[in-house]
């Protein structure tokens, strides 16, 4: 857990619980995979029955292991799943402006230690961008065979990590280069946002971008600007080639969600819709209110979802956090603090609809004044 310049590191484990409160009911606590239902049942440590009382339950808490003050707040962290040695676990950490380090964890001795530092903030990288606000967003391979920084706009540092069992490496990592996305050979342009995705040879990188920026103000001329790029890695040439691409999504379209298989793909959330990108090609697009229509491509009309139109919601992408929890199952926290469950319905890779439902917080369509700003 990052708090600052605080990494604190914590434990997972499953508590005795003696209580008589009413647990929730059978209909919160499972419901029934039907065409408009989830089948998605809480964690459960006894077998005792949904809606009645048990007086022990394990429950999961979180133990404290160790607090430690680092010389820079932390942007971004993530965990290393490959070159893991017996006992170590590997965090890798970004900070400002265009700094990440490698941290390892020694569960024996409960302490850390810096394996690597990487600094690319030179003047080189730092004249091609117009943009002060650094983000330094960290992905990591599915696969842990890489990570990326983004820095300064287009551009991606990459670290590969060494493969498990490779007695021949004098460390988990190997030396970092760094690839403009513009001069690539690829000619992506205003990345706003980027994901690994799973079941490729190579690393593989999904791509959310838009070529020509437009604002509100022009969506008579173009509300269809965004695209989604597939790029491969070769991480033995310091190289990306294109794999395939979509484009004509719209032009709010802010963060992307890997989906795995057998579903594939990748979902694209916009302020007012919701789309499923797989091979190059897009499966649906789920509209979230009504005025969403105005914000989709005349080419894209066979395309729109209306299953979710009448919840009129509008995501922040800010404020919005999402995640995945099965195959084919999302829970959104929107943010007013209302939560959904969204399943793509469909056969394999063919993503028909997106059906949402609303299992916590605020009924935005009963109580609008509600989410009003003072």
């Amino acid at each position: 857990l990052a708090r600052g310049n605080l990494l604190e590191v914590y434990e997972v484990g499953l508590v005795m619980k003696k209580s008589d409160d009413e647990v929730p009911s059978a209909e919160y606590e499972y419901r029934d995979a039907g065409a408009e239902e989830f089948d998605l049942p809480m964690i459960r440590e006894d077998q005792t029955a949904p809606g009645q009382r048990s007086k022990n339950t394990k429950q999961p808490q979180l133990h404290l292991i160790g607090r430690w003050s680092l010389h820079g707040k932390i942007m971004d962290l993530r965990a290393v799943q490959r070159g893991k040695a017996q006992g170590v676990d590997r965090l890798l950490l970004s900070f400002a402006e265009a700094k990440m380090s490698l941290v390892a964890f020694d569960a024996d001795t409960q302490s850390i230690a810096t394996e690597s530092i990487h600094y690319y903030e030179h003047d080189a990288l730092k004249q091609r961008t117009f943009n002060d606000g650094q983000t330094c967003d960290l992905r990591t391979d599915p696969e842990g065979r890489c990570a990326a920084l983004r820095l300064y706009d287009d551009q991606l540092a990459v670290l590969p990590f060494a493969a498990p069992g490779d007695l021949t490496a004098a460390k988990p990592y190997a030396d970092s280069f760094v690839v403009n996305l513009r001069d690539a050979g690829i000619g992506v342009r205003n990345v706003r946002d980027f994901v690994f995705l799973s079941g490729y040879l190579e690393p593989t990188l999904a791509l959310l971008h838009e070529q020509d920026p437009t604002w509100p103000g022009r969506a008579e001329e173009a509300v269809d600007t965004c695209s989604v790029t597939i790029v491969s890695l070769d991480l033995g040439r310091n190289s990306v080639s294109i794999l395939n691409a979509a484009s004509k999504l719209p032009y709010d379209c802010r963060t992307l969600l890997p989906v795995p298989e057998p579903v594939g793909g990748v979902m694209v959330f916009a302020s007012s819709s919701i789309t499923h990108v797989a091979n190059g090609a897009i499966s649906c697009i789920s509209l979230l209110n009504h005025a969403a229509k105005h914000g989709i491509g005349a080419s894209m009309q066979n395309y729109l979802d209306e299953t979710n139109v009448d919840l009129e919601l509008v995501l922040d992408p800010c404020g919005s956090v999402c995640t995945l929890v099965g195959s084919n199952t999302v829970v959104l926290w929107t943010q007013y603090g209302s939560v959904f469950l969204l399943r793509l319905a469909g056969n394999g890779r063919l993503i028909k609809r997106i059906v949402a439902k609303q299992i916590a917080g605020t009924d935005i369509r009963k109580n609008p004044h509600e989410l009003t700003a003072p």
